[in-house]
C-alpha cells in the first residue's frame, strides 16, 4: 500500500457519541469523580466536566499533579478536594 492514503469516515459520528454519552451517564458507566454538595452526591465523569467547564478542567490539573508528587512515596486509594465558592 505504498503511496495511498486511506480515509475512514464514520456514518452519524455526532449522533452516534451523543448517545454514548447519554447512555454513560444513565448507567453511571466509567465514573471516576464525585461530586458532593450540601448532603447531594453526583457521580461524573472528569473528561465531560473538564470538556465542558474551564473551573473543573483546572481542577483536575492541579488535583493529578498533586497526586503524581505523592506517588512516588505513598500510596492515595481515595482523596477529597473541598473548594468553597
Amino acid at each position: 500500500m505504498s503511496g495511498q492514503q486511506i480515509c475512514l469516515k464514520w456514518n452519524s459520528f455526532q449522533s452516534n457519541i451523543v448517545t454514548s454519552f447519554e447512555n454513560l451517564w444513565e448507567e453511571e458507566g466509567l465514573v471516576d469523580v464525585t461530586l458532593a454538595s450540601d448532603g447531594q452526591c453526583i457521580r461524573a465523569h472528569k473528561v465531560i466536566l473538564s470538556a465542558c467547564s474551564p473551573f473543573f478542567r483546572r481542577v483536575f490539573q492541579v488535583l493529578l499533579k498533586v497526586l503524581l508528587c505523592y506517588s512516588g512515596s505513598m500510596c492515595i486509594s481515595s482523596y477529597i478536594l473541598c473548594l468553597e465558592l
